[in-house]
């Protein structure tokens, strides 16, 4: 099936944003599934199957219908076994740019590992700091354009 969509979770009887976190209980690795039960993030510069991809820019996301497939990299990751978890943050179609000003669609999500002055800062920004704020994220999909 691989089609996923977007989860309204609620905290302590409020909305809020949350992550459904899979359990690994009843997964086991096979050599078909070598990464069965590994929570995965995806940058949104790929394509997931019954989401949008938004490209870090709101615009581009409200002009798009849901993927209709997803990219071969996520869906290969996929083939292997993994959990999707989420979609994680970008600058504007991946730029190096900084994101500071009004300007700017969404800004840098925070950076759990610095003092609240450190930016966390470049295109796989959202991929980076997922992996530093939740322990349960086994692995991210990001990109290196450098």
């Amino acid at each position: 099936m691989n089609r996923y969509g977007n989860l309204n979770a609620a905290a302590f009887g409020a909305s809020s944003l949350c992550v459904a976190v899979p359990s690994k209980l009843k997964l086991s690795k096979s050599e078909q599934e070598p990464l069965a039960g590994m929570r995965v993030a995806v940058k949104d510069l790929f394509h997931l199957k019954g989401v949008h991809t938004g490209c870090g820019n709101r615009a581009y996301r409200s002009l798009r219908t849901p993927s209709e497939i997803s990219s071969n990299t996520v869906q290969s990751v996929i083939d292997l076994g993994v959990i999707i978890v989420g979609k994680t943050k970008t600058v504007e179609f991946s730029g190096s740019q900084e994101v500071i000003g009004d300007w700017s669609d969404y800004f840098y999500p925070l950076n759990v590992r610095g003092d609240g002055y450190i930016a966390a800062t470049g295109s796989s920004t959202g991929s980076a700091s997922s992996l530093a704020a939740y322990p349960w994220l086994d692995i991210k999909l990001g990109t290196d354009l450098s």
